[in-house]
């Protein structure tokens, strides 16, 4: 029989041991992954158990899963206020990892909507079909991947255009390319709102590293690194992210983003950076196809939106 409780601080031993595991069981299925260490979850566990939003499973006085959440947001996914549990805030075993994960589910989504929330989302490991399959029948659907690669390098066709790092001076273009990505993103089959940036705001942002692909003066495709992605594998040592991506719909399909690509992993690798990663929306079909033909996906998130009606 599986018994839940509320997970306290005093818990971060136990949790840690049960998502080091699920890490573990990830990395065998996908040696693309790095070794972790207790301490590399223990940390960004902490930062999610003191918000106070998580539950503790036991089977037979041992603990067997838990669930964990940040803080509630607004604007989640709509005009509703959310809450999301990161790959490395929730595991599910036991005797039957099924009944694990619908006793925390029920936990959350019977708390969650006194403080107004309404949008639940959870990340869990790519090659966890239990817990996947689990989530679908509790009501939650997939729209987000992150996937992972080693900075190797990729077959790339002859170049038929330029590949350069974006200059000083080069801004306009590259807000001009992460304005046509956000509306992109705000068309169907995506629908998701996103902000527009200036070219001063590409210009203060210190953080990320551009690269152009150009027909002669015409700059048509953009890919942008940064250092940090949406899971705590992407802020482990040895690893940059994709951040950007746009091509103009004339060149797509020219090889323009395969080139942009072997560009940030020729200069990566030299730099002694081993991985790569990415993210995306799976909602997105060109970008989640392109992105499964050169990175591994390790993670798959899931959205419940419970009905408005109960908090009236």
């Amino acid at each position: 029989m599986v018994l839940t409780r509320t997970a306290e601080f005093s818990d971060l031993a136990a949790c840690t041991t049960l998502a080091l595991d699920a890490y573990r069981r990830e990395r065998a299925a996908n040696p693309v992954l790095p070794a972790v260490q207790p301490e590399d979850l223990a940390e960004p566990l902490t930062r999610v158990l003191q918000q106070g939003l998580g539950w503790l499973a036991l089977e037979g006085g041992a603990a067997v899963g838990f669930l964990a959440f940040l803080p509630p947001f607004d604007g989640a996914f709509g005009n509703c206020r959310g809450v999301f549990s990161p790959v490395h805030a929730s595991a599910f075993g036991g005797s039957d990892p099924e009944r694990t994960l619908t006793a925390l589910l029920t936990e959350a989504t019977a708390a969650l909507p006194a403080q107004g929330v309404t949008s639940l989302a959870i990340s869990r490991y790519a090659h966890e079909e239990t817990t996947l399959r689990g989530l679908a029948l509790n009501g939650y659907g997939i729209r987000c991947c992150d996937l992972m690669r080693m900075t190797t390098p990729i077959p790339s066709p002859a170049p038929r255009f330029a590949v350069r790092r974006m200059l000083p001076g080069q801004e306009a273009e590259a807000a001009r390319l992460s304005n046509a990505l956000a509306a992109h993103m705000e068309s169907a089959p995506v629908m998701m709102p996103k902000a527009r940036v200036t070219a001063q705001q590409m210009a203060a942002d210190r953080e990320s590293i551009a690269y152009f692909a150009c027909d002669g003066d015409r700059v048509f495709a953009l890919l942008t690194l940064e250092s940090s992605g949406e899971t705590f594998v992407d802020d482990l040592p040895g690893t940059m992210h994709i951040g950007k991506t746009y091509c103009e719909p004339a060149f797509r399909g020219s090889g323009a983003m395969d080139a942009l690509m072997a560009a940030a992993l020729r200069d990566l690798a030299q730099q002694g950076v081993a991985r790569l990663g990415v993210d995306c929306e799976t909602l997105n079909p060109p970008a989640y196809r392109y992105w499964r033909k050169h990175f591994s996906p390790f993670t798959y998130s899931a959205v419940r939106r419970l009905d408005e009606r109960l908090l009236v």
